[in-house]
């Protein structure tokens, strides 16, 4: 291993491989770039939903909804994942990121896929929301550049895996691997499976843009379109959650109350996030009631049940850590002494009661 390829943080002690932290810089970066621009749409489609001030016409309106919607829920989320990917593995595991020129083909697929997907919903032909129900066309560049985008991800993943093997063939740690990296491992699990089903519908449909097969069919595309759409949001789920146990571990030196509740809790995200994606489809005429209920229900209650033990494990661990540093008057002392200035800190915790919030009172 050349040690010249490494440094070390003076603040956290952390040793960064070079080329997995330019990866991981770069992708955050395109990432932020993604949720502002995101963000920026949002507004103006709040602007224009708004009878007072109503922003924009008709037309513009489903455009900028479609550029929010790919921007906000697949480019940014997506961009933040492999870059936790790449950070969760050649980072805390001590080790070289696997193949880093593969690794920037794979972010250059990432960055064309977001241009070409963006500049095809700006053409003003692929107006047709995230979503992009058949038998509604768009420009065929639309799905190209959402395949683009999944390929160049796909690699990110792999890549991921790999460092994982060069890290166990190295022996950069003992046991099991750590909590944060088996968190980001369920974030790649459900990021492959997301991918598989985006490749599934997106290729048929960019073939039917083109006229190279004539039909495909709508309830199918429906399905397979949120076992995609959905889940990509729930590698956020996993990727955010595993930045919490990181952050809880770094700036308070705290431990998971059960490492193995928490790794059962990763788990059942494997298990049950994607089912949940049937809540999309509730009033959807081509499902069973039977399948919808078992997928809302009782497959649901056990992703939310995980949620609620990485939300209660994570302030819990952090409670214990700072009452073992003497901050023990009352029951809140141990908060108000938490680093409230610091926002890696600060920005956490609102996402942690955000989170508690959503799971509580779902929309």
């Amino acid at each position: 291993m050349k040690t010249e390829l490494f440094r070390t943080c003076p603040e956290s002690g952390l040793q960064f491989h070079k080329p997995a932290e330019l990866l991981t810089r770069a992708h955050a970066v395109l990432a932020v770039v993604m949720l502002l621009i995101g963000g920026l749409s949002a507004l103006a489609v709040t602007l224009t939903r708004w009878p007072a001030v109503h922003l924009l016409p008709a037309d513009r309106f489903y455009q900028l909804l479609t550029f929010h919607g790919v921007n906000m829920l697949i480019f940014w989320i997506i961009f933040f994942e492999i870059a936790v990917l790449y950070f969760c593995s050649s980072t805390l595991l001590r080790c070289r990121l696997a193949t880093p020129k593969i690794a920037w083909v794979g972010f250059g697929l990432m960055v064309a896929g977001a241009v070409v997907n963006n500049l095809a919903v700006f053409g003003g032909q692929a107006s047709v929301m995230m979503t992009s129900y058949v038998p509604m066309p768009a420009n065929p560049n639309f799905y190209l550049g959402l395949i683009l985008f999944a390929v160049g991800a796909l690699i990110g993943c792999f890549v991921f895996l790999g460092t994982l093997v060069i890290a166990k063939e190295e022996k950069t740690y003992e046991g099991s691997i750590p909590l944060v990296t088996f968190g980001a491992l369920t974030a790649c699990i459900i990021a492959i499976f997301t991918i598989a089903m985006g490749a599934v519908i997106l290729i048929p449909t960019y073939m039917w843009s083109m006229g190279w097969i004539s039909h495909i069919d709508a309830a199918m595309y429906r399905l397979l379109w949120w076992a995609f759409g959905h889940s990509s949001q729930q590698i956020n789920v996993a990727a955010h959650v595993s930045v919490w146990y990181a952050i809880a571990a770094i700036v308070f030196g705290a431990k998971p109350l059960s490492e193995k509740v928490s790794r059962a809790a990763f788990f059942l995200y494997i298990c049950f996030l994607q089912l949940a994606s049937a809540h999309h489809l509730l009033v959807d005429p081509g499902l069973s009631s039977t399948w919808k209920i078992f997928n809302t229900s009782y497959a649901m209650y056990l992703a939310v049940l995980a949620s609620m033990i990485h939300g209660l494990t994570v302030p819990g661990s952090i409670e214990v850590a700072q009452r073992a540093k003497g901050y023990t008057k009352g029951m809140f002392e141990w908060l108000r002494k938490a680093p409230l200035g610091n926002p890696v800190f600060s920005g956490m915790f609102i996402s942690l009661i955000g989170f508690g919030l959503s799971v509580v009172f779902p929309v």
